[in-house]
């Protein structure tokens, strides 16, 4: 039998850490808007220099928030 070669294969330490998930789990969903109002949207992202997902749920928040102060739509 031939020597087992020490090359390749798993490393030790390599590889996702367990527990390494979001504190709080997402759901992925699908927004369908006009070209215009995305570009306006990935403009405002870029300059507050945050994520889709961060400035989603900025908005979201702010609107939910305006309907419990009944301002909203």
């Amino acid at each position: 039998m031939a020597e087992q070669s020490t090359r390749g294969g798993a490393r030790p330490g390599a590889g996702r850490k367990p527990g390494q998930r979001a504190a709080r789990p997402k759901e992925a969903r699908q927004v369908t808007l006009r070209p215009e109002l995305w570009q306006e949207l990935d403009a405002a992202q870029a300059e507050q220099c945050l994520s889709r997902a961060a400035m989603f749920e900025l908005m979201a928040r702010l609107w939910l928030d305006s309907l419990q102060e009944g301002g909203g739509e």
